[in-house]
């Protein structure tokens, strides 16, 4: 008789041969665990993936806004760093965040970069009902949240 596990002798064995493989209940009993352990995490998993796109998101935020400072010229050129919602200096994925500079009414201009359905960007944990996160002339950020505020 084995007693590393790797064979039994099953007493309804009239050869008296060594079996080897595992029941049906050894092997329910391993699905079941590794269900669980799936169940737990996968979607932790899919919250750090949405996580690290945010903070490439955020990264790209700041050096559209470093741009537009240091292309300062009697005005901020916008269409030169994004268009379309596509930024020219990002690192982004497209199919994750949507990119738009606009003019502010008491600010000179706000970055804001909306999440995608497409890759589920937009169940990120710390974005607020519009999905989206911005940054103005100021550096007064939204939601805080997402900026680690």
């Amino acid at each position: 008789m084995s007693y590393l596990g790797l064979g039994r002798k099953m007493k309804c064995n009239k050869s008296n041969r060594l079996q080897c493989g595992l029941t049906l209940v050894e092997v329910a009993i391993t699905l079941a665990i590794l269900a669980v352990i799936t169940g737990i995490a996968y979607p932790s998993y899919l919250q750090q993936v949405r996580k690290s796109h945010r903070m490439v998101a955020l990264s790209d935020m700041l050096a559209i806004q470093h741009e537009l400072e240091r292309g300062y010229d009697n005005g901020y050129h916008f269409e030169q760093i994004v268009s379309a919602g596509t930024c020219s200096i990002c690192d982004s994925q497209t199919t994750r965040y949507r990119f738009e500079i606009t003019a502010g009414s008491t600010v000179t201009y706000i970055i804001k970069a909306t999440a995608q359905s497409s890759q589920q960007q937009t169940k990120d944990s710390c974005l607020d009902d519009d999905k989206s996160m911005t940054l103005n002339a100021l550096g007064v950020t939204t939601p805080a949240a997402c900026w680690g505020q």
